[in-house]
């Protein structure tokens, strides 16, 4: 007997109304304000400087950090990667990298000031 898949097809969120979507600059930026620490999280094709630019124009932000600029090189990630991973990236084993593991120390100073 085949066993039932509890593969969720049809995934969603559920979202709020429509007056909880901000669609400007301005708007987004009023409803952001005040808060000491803002993460943003883009899709591809997302014009970032673009938005970096505007939202730090209109926050009056102190700090910067885009979370690209304090990786590891591709060498170095490579190399850490190689024990686990070997050869066949498609083979690669479960292992105790964390997030901190991908970034530069140096990198994270330098992005941090």
């Amino acid at each position: 007997m085949p066993r039932k898949s509890n593969y969720d097809k049809y995934p969603f969120i559920p979202s709020g109304s429509g007056e909880d979507c901000a669609v400007n600059f301005d708007a987004i930026s009023s409803q952001l304000a005040g808060h000491r620490l803002i993460c943003v999280e883009c899709y591809p094709g997302v014009f970032v400087e673009e938005l970096e630019r505007e939202l730090a124009k209109r926050l009056n932000v102190a700090v910067v950090c885009r979370a690209q600029d304090c990786y590891k090189s591709p060498a170095a990630i490579r190399a850490m990667l190689h024990p686990h991973i070997g050869d066949d990236p498609v083979f690669g084993r479960m292992n105790g990298l964390i997030l901190e593991d991908w970034l530069d120390p140096e990198a994270l100073k330098k992005n941090s000031k």
